[in-house]
Order: structure tokens, then C-alpha cells, then sequence
């Protein structure tokens, strides 16, 4: 599923109350996900990367300060290379 077709449906967090947990220490949710701070200091979250800041309109302003926030500009298209052009640097954050 394409990142944008997350984001576009507001009522997409209703239906996935929690972000999906892929590792013990990985997450991957959607916007409504990002903006909701109580329900990721509840599950440990710290460090929000955020891979569509064009379109989900949050910044390190958005978060504590305890958190870590960065944004990286990957395309939403299926022909988009999200690893090889930005592994290195989100497994740097």
C-alpha cells in the first residue's frame, strides 16, 4: 500500500488503533499514528522518522523533547527506491 493511500483516509487510524509492530523495536503507523504522542510515549515510541514530510505535516516541534524526530523526502510512487537512497541515513538516525 502506497503511503499516500494511508494518509488520504482520515478514518485509517480508527481502524488500526496502534501502529503496526514489525520488530520489537520497529513501528510503522500513519499520520493520525504520528500526531498522537500520548499513545506513542505509551508504547516506548522515542524516534519518529518520517518518510513523507510533504505530506504528513509533522516536525521535531511536534514532539517532546525527549523524542527524536527526522524527515526524509522518499517519493510515493511504486518505481521509488526507498532503500537505496535512504538506508544508510535512516539506519544512521
Amino acid at each position: 500500500e502506497r503511503v499516500y493511500d494511508i494518509v488520504k483516509d482520515s478514518y485509517r487510524t480508527e481502524k488500526l488503533q496502534k501502529p503496526s509492530e514489525l520488530l520489537p523495536y520497529l513501528y510503522l503507523g500513519d499520520v493520525g499514528h504520528a500526531r498522537n504522542v500520548p499513545m506513542l510515549q505509551a508504547l516506548g515510541i522515542s524516534m519518529v522518522l518520517n518518510c513523507a514530510p510533504n505530506m504528513v505535516n509533522t516536525s521535531r516541534q511536534t514532539y517532546p523533547g525527549d523524542f527524536m524526530y527526522m524527515a526524509i523526502n522518499a517519493e510515493d510512487t511504486l518505481e521509488y527506491k526507498l532503500l537505496p537512497n535512504h538506508l544508510e541515513e535512516a539506519c544512521q538516525f
